[in-house]
């Protein structure tokens, strides 16, 4: 409904993603950051589609530090999921961690922001930024 707005390219990045279609995903969370260089849930996706798509886990962690030292993402949920994803990079996360973040990528990755976009998505009104 909202065409290139945040919460339709998001939906469009995740459903991308989950298909295994990475450059589409890769490229709408790249114009979603276009919009907002710090949304925190691009940046989150986009880890991940470098990750588990392509492997560069150099990348990942570029976009998971981004995400962690913006002051003004208050959302701690995606927040802590970057810090486990990147204590996954680096070889130090525990078994709880991975199950955890298994769960997340099995479900989506999303955190409660991705979630507003999509009721967004579903209304036609474009979200805040989070």
């Amino acid at each position: 409904r909202c065409g290139r707005c945040t919460a339709g390219l998001m939906g469009q990045g995740i459903a991308a993603s989950r298909s295994r279609n990475y450059e589409l995903a890769r490229a709408a969370f790249h114009e979603v950051l276009k919009k907002n260089t710090n949304h925190a849930g691009a940046l989150y996706n986009l880890a991940l589609v470098e990750k588990n798509g392509y492997n560069n886990n150099k990348e990942a962690e570029k976009y998971l530090f981004a995400l962690l030292n913006e002051s003004r993402t208050k959302d701690t949920q995606i927040k802590e999921r970057a810090q486990t994803l990147l204590s996954m990079i680096k070889g130090q996360a525990t078994g709880d961690d991975k199950t955890q973040l298994a769960d997340d990528e099995e479900g989506d990755g999303q955190a409660k922001g991705d979630e507003r976009d999509a009721e967004a998505l579903m209304t036609g009104a474009e979200a805040d930024d989070k």
